[in-house]
């Protein structure tokens, strides 16, 4: 996983205007949008750290993570 890139996820109730406000805010942020998702709402984006909570502090936003590996069994 690329350093500094995030998983973005929105409220269930989030409408496409609000999806686009927030993609809109990780611009201005100085960041920038690196995929959608299908299933669920929301994107991964490269944004800067510091800028983290500033983002979290949208009405839209539900949770941002960091996006990383993850592992359901371990290999031996």
């Amino acid at each position: 996983m690329a350093e500094g890139t995030y998983i973005v996820t929105l409220k269930e109730d989030a409408n496409d205007d609000l999806v686009s406000k927030v993609k809109n805010q990780v611009s201005l942020l100085g960041g920038k949008v690196l995929d959608d998702f299908a299933l669920i709402k929301g994107f991964v984006a490269k944004l800067p750290p510091v800028e983290i909570e500033t983002l979290k502090g949208h009405d839209g936003i539900l949770n941002i993570e960091e996006n990383q590996e993850v592992r359901i069994q371990e290999n031996k």
